[in-house]
């Protein structure tokens, strides 16, 4: 998926649910000042010397669970970000931009619905949306 570069503020991604109950968030975001503390010394070192971050969150018995990972890119103002995940078992792999996130256990196997998803009431573009078995 390509996701157009957010804006303070704009968050989006994908979103697989393995049932309505149980699922998986992945989605990036970009807000300087929502930034956690301990990435932002590793922010700093990217050429913008700011950062686009990942975040990996699970519904788990309907109930959102902490964000279990915060990774963060390096941010570039323009054009798009492309995010892709690849699920295998209870593994989740992930590329922003082509650069490789952490591996990611997952704590169920990932399997049913995928879609996009955005927050609050603003826009965002999403392009080239592709799900495959």
């Amino acid at each position: 998926i390509c996701l157009e570069r957010a804006q303070p503020g704009k968050f989006g991604g994908l979103i697989l649910l393995n049932d309505s109950a149980n699922g998986l968030l992945v989605y990036l975001y970009y807000d300087p000042e929502a930034i956690p503390p301990e990435m932002r010394e590793r922010a700093a070192k990217f050429p913008s010397g700011e950062a686009t971050m990942l975040r990996v969150a699970y519904l788990v018995r309907g109930e959102w669970q902490p964000f279990v990972e915060d990774q963060a890119f390096a941010h570039n103002p323009a054009g798009w970000h492309s995010l892709q995940a690849t699920y295998e078992g209870k593994l989740l792999r992930v590329e922003v931009d082509g650069v490789a996130a952490e591996p990611i256990k997952l704590p169920f196997v990932a399997a049913g619905r995928v879609g996009v998803l955005k927050w609050y009431d603003h826009t965002l573009q999403f392009r080239n949306f592709k799900a495959s078995r």
